[in-house]
């Protein structure tokens, strides 16, 4: 964990996978209501891992795999379920 960090905070997000599993609530709410306009819908849908995570539904199994109040504590143990589950994509 990088020094100031609070437990489950993500600094970056360098999968969405990993935004779905770990951001709080309003963050994936304002992905997803961004994400809808068919404007930018329609070249996010380019992108696989765009595709798969918010239209295809991995964001939610994602975010179903950790409990939101009670999230491991190293980035890493969320990253491995999630490969095994396969929903890391990048």
């Amino acid at each position: 964990m990088v020094p100031g960090q609070r437990r489950g905070e993500i600094r970056d997000a360098r999968s969405l996978a990993l935004l779905y599993a770990a951001a709080p609530d309003p963050v994936v709410a304002l992905l997803e209501e961004v994400a809808a306009p068919n404007r930018i819908k329609k070249h996010l849908k380019r992108h696989k891992p765009f595709h798969r995570a918010i239209w295809r539904g991995d964001g939610a199994k994602a975010r179903a795999l950790f409990p939101q109040g009670r999230l491991p504590a190293s980035e890493a143990v969320i990253r491995n379920r999630l490969r095994a589950a396969g929903l890391w994509l990048r």
